[in-house]
């Protein structure tokens, strides 16, 4: 059976509102065919990566039935393994209107959007905590002394992280520069209390973000792919990040077959 992982690319696609608001076999017009793009390079056969097309054919399925449906209007999908990509196919359209461009597996790319909150700052946030460089309950302040006024002083990096900061869900920051809009951003004022309620804030993580790059002493992006998207990408190309063996990767390669017995 097909993975979570297989459809992980559909998960970005423009979401089209409740899914209970789709409409039902019974009141939806009768559809038409769903537009299927396929790259333009070739992929592995299913037998490389130890899948079977009976397996890809339900991801696709999956797909339209979606589209179909009205979950979203399209997705680009992708299934792979063992470093071997063996589907990568562009379905329906990358917005509502049927007249949208189509989803192109090569060249179709979503807006992450939040998912960077979780996967990167976060992250990066977590790693920093381990090495002892960033204190949950310290003042963001004691980070970003600019951080002041009304409050701030009582909002804790831990605050930041659990959208319980006061900050508001959102603010204006436009700026002509990278540096001016977080100057903006760090003045927005507090809407209530620290700690008294959770109020989803980009606000707060783009504070958090700057306070974690005060905390690192460099880019966070030279952090995480030092210490994050660096070793995630040497296991998923199916190498021991130490020895360069399979490992990794082939569970039926013995553990003690690894000269720095790890993968």
């Amino acid at each position: 059976m097909f993975t979570p992982a297989m459809l992980l690319a559909a998960s970005l696609a423009v979401p089209h509102g409740d899914a209970r608001l789709a409409p039902t076999p019974d009141t939806a017009p009768a559809a038409a065919a769903i537009e299927v793009r396929r790259p333009r390079h070739a992929v592995a056969s299913a037998s490389d990566a130890g899948l079977r097309s009976t397996e890809l054919m339900r991801a696709e399925t999956a797909i339209d039935e979606e589209i179909r449906r009205g979950a979203f209007p399209g997705a680009a999908l992708a299934a792979g393994r063992y470093g071997h990509i063996v589907l990568e196919e562009g379905l329906g359209h990358v917005g509502l209107d049927p007249t949208d461009e189509p989803v192109d597996p090569d060249w179709t790319l979503y807006d992450l959007a939040s998912l960077s909150k979780v996967v990167g700052t976060t992250s990066a946030v977590m790693l920093l905590w381990e090495d002892g460089r960033i204190d949950l309950d310290a003042p963001v302040s004691s980070y970003l002394p600019e951080f002041t006024g009304n409050g701030k002083e009582h909002v804790t990096i831990r605050h930041l992280l659990t959208h319980t900061s006061g900050l508001p869900d959102g603010a204006d920051m436009g700026a002509p520069s990278a540096d001016d809009a977080l100057a903006r951003a760090l003045r927005v004022p507090l809407r209530r209390q620290p700690g008294a309620s959770v109020e989803y804030s980009d606000v707060g993580f783009v504070v958090l973000f700057a306070a974690a790059e005060r905390a690192a002493g460099e880019p966070l992006y030279r952090l995480l792919d030092r210490r994050l998207f660096g070793p995630l990408l040497d296991r998923e190309r199916g190498r021991c990040r130490k020895c360069g063996c399979l490992a990794a990767v082939k569970p039926w390669v013995a553990a003690e077959s690894c000269p720095d017995g790890r993968w």
